[in-house]
C-alpha cells in the first residue's frame, strides 16, 4: 500500500537516572503529553523574555505564558532549559548551593545530585536544543515517560485521523514492554496510507541508543527486522 504520510520520533530512557532523551517532540507536545500539567516554569537557560524574572531566572507563571512560549519560534533561541515550581515563594528560599546546581544542570545536562529540587517541588527538568530535536527529560513519576511515549502516539494519530478514530489503549502488560524497549531506546513510526479510510500503522522499532538525531533518521539500516510491536488503528 503507497504510504501517504509518515510521522517518526525517537526514545530512550534510564530508569536509574530517572531521565527520557526524545527527538521530534516540540515543548507545545510535551505539554500536550505530560500527565502532569505546568504551573509555573523557571527557565535556567534560554533568550526568550517574560513579563517577570528573579536571580537572572525568567519566570513564566500560569498557563498563559507557558503557552506564549511554546507557540512562540522556540528554534530561534537555541537551547531551552527550564523546571518546574509550586510557587514563587519557593524561588525565594533557593540557596546559593541550590542556584549553582540549577546553571550546573543546564549547562552540562546532568545534575550534581539530584534533578528534583526539595524546594521547588518539581516534577521536570527539561534540557532541549531546537525545540525537540534533542531534548532531555527528568522525570519524577517513574511511568511519566512511558505515559507520555503513549500520549505522543495518541496525538499524532488525531492528527492524522483529524479526531475521527480510536485511539490506542495500552495494556499494563504492553506498558510493562514499552518501558522496557524504552531503556533500549525505540523509533516509532506512525504511518496513514493514501487510502484514508485504511487504518494507520503504528511500528515500534527497538534501535539502540543516539544523540545525533539526523544519524537516526537517516539510518539505512533500520528495518523490519527490528520491528518489536506493530499496531493497527482503525
Amino acid at each position: 500500500m503507497d504510504i501517504n504520510r509518515s510521522i517518526k520520533f525517537y526514545a530512550k530512557s534510564t530508569i536509574d537516572k530517572q531521565e527520557i532523551i526524545f527527538s521530534g517532540f516540540s515543548l507545545s507536545d510535551f505539554i500536550k503529553c505530560s500527565p502532569i500539567s505546568l504551573k509555573n516554569i523557571m527557565l535556567l537557560k534560554s533568550e526568550y523574555i517574560g513579563a517577570k524574572s528573579l536571580y537572572n531566572f525568567e519566570l513564566l507563571e500560569g498557563e498563559d505564558d507557558i503557552s506564549d512560549l511554546a507557540h512562540n519560534d522556540i528554534c530561534k533561541y537555541g537551547d531551552l532549559c527550564f523546571i518546574d515550581y509550586s510557587d514563587t515563594s519557593a524561588i525565594n528560599c533557593l540557596s546559593k548551593e541550590q542556584i549553582a546546581e540549577l546553571l550546573y544542570l543546564a549547562h552540562l545536562h546532568e545534575p550534581i545530585k539530584s534533578p528534583f529540587n526539595e524546594t521547588l517541588n518539581n516534577n521536570y527538568v527539561y534540557l532541549s536544543h531546537d525545540n525537540g530535536w534533542y531534548c532531555k527529560l527528568f522525570c519524577k513519576e517513574r511511568m511519566g515517560p512511558v505515559t507520555i511515549l503513549v500520549n505522543k502516539i495518541n496525538l499524532e494519530i488525531q492528527r492524522l485521523k483529524k479526531n475521527n478514530c480510536h485511539l490506542l489503549h495500552i495494556s499494563s502488560d504492553s506498558i510493562d514492554e514499552i518501558e522496557k524497549f524504552l531503556e533500549i531506546g525505540l523509533l516509532v513510526e506512525i504511518s496513514m496510507h493514501s487510502n484514508k479510510e485504511l487504518p494507520i500503522e503504528v511500528k515500534l522499532y527497538q534501535v539502540g541508543e543516539y544523540n545525533n538525531m539526523d544519524k537516526l533518521l537517516n539510518d539505512t539500516t533500520i528495518d523490519d527486522s527490528q520491528i518489536v510491536s506493530k499496531i493497527i488503528i482503525n
